[in-house]
C-alpha cells in the first residue's frame, strides 16, 4: 500500500529595480507529490514452509497398521467340490492399512486387490485376542456342478506384529492375514478355502 502526501511551497521573490525602481512582489506556488512505501507486512513464519505435524498418538498399548504392505503367500489349502474360491491363486501383491480411533476404541481400514483385479475394503474390529483384528465379508464363487455363482461366506483375521516407533505412533512392522472363504451352495458339497499371507511394511 502506498501513500501520497501533497507539500505546498511558497516562495516569495522581491525583485527591486536596478535603479531604485518600483518593487515589485511575485507569489509563486509549487506542489511536490512524495511517494512513501507502508510499513512491510510481517509473514506468519520465517520460512515460509508449512510446517509437518506428527502423527495423533494412539491410546496406551494400542499398535496400529498404517500404510503399504507386501504381502507373501504363506500357505493355502482348499477343499470340497469348489476349488476356485476367490483366492485358489493368491500371489505378492500390496495392501494398504490405515487405523482410525476414537478414545480408546480403534479399528483398521484394509484395502486389497482381489485375483479379479476388484478392490476389496474392509473394517477390521478388535478380537478377544491382543493386536489381532477380525472381519467378515460375503463374495460370489463358482461351483463345478451348477452355472451360477454360489455365495460365499468370507472371514479375514489380521495379527499385528513387531510393533515399532513410526511417528510416536506403535505401528505393526508386520502382519498375518488369514483369510478363510466357505459356501455350501454348491449341490455335490460344501467347499472350503483357507489362504494365509505374511505381510511387510514398506520403508
Amino acid at each position: 500500500m502506498l501513500r501520497s502526501t501533497g507539500i505546498s511551497m511558497i516562495a516569495v521573490a522581491v525583485l527591486l529595480g536596478a535603479c531604485g525602481g518600483d518593487e515589485e512582489t511575485r507569489t509563486v506556488v509549487e506542489t511536490v507529490t512524495t511517494t512513501v512505501a507502508a510499513p512491510p507486512t510481517t509473514p506468519p513464519d520465517d520460512t515460509g514452509t508449512p510446517t509437518e505435524t506428527a502423527a495423533t498418538p494412539l491410546p496406551s498399548g494400542v499398535v496400529t497398521a498404517e500404510g503399504t504392505y507386501t504381502m507373501k503367500l504363506k500357505e493355502s489349502d482348499y477343499e470340497g467340490e469348489n476349488t476356485t474360491v476367490d483366492d485358489e491363486f493368491p500371489r505378492e501383491s500390496q495392501w494398504t492399512f490405515t487405523t482410525q480411533c476414537t478414545g480408546s476404541d480403534c479399528t483398521v481400514q484394509m484395502r486389497r486387490e482381489l485375483d479379479s483385479g476388484a478392490f476389496k475394503t474392509l473394517t477390521l474390529e478388535p478380537s478377544d485376542r491382543p493386536n489381532v483384528l477380525e472381519a467378515t465379508s460375503t463374495g460370489k464363487t463358482g461351483c463345478a456342478s451348477k452355472e451360477e455363482p454360489a455365495d460365499t461366506r468370507q472371514r479375514y483375521s489380521v495379527k499385528l506384529n513387531s510393533p515399532e516407533d513410526v511417528d510416536g505412533r506403535q505401528t505393526a512392522r508386520k502382519l498375518d492375514v488369514y483369510f478363510t472363504e466357505t459356501t455350501n451352495a454348491c449341490t455335490v458339497k460344501p467347499a472350503r478355502g483357507i489362504v494365509s499371507w505374511r505381510g511387510t511394511l514398506e520403508r
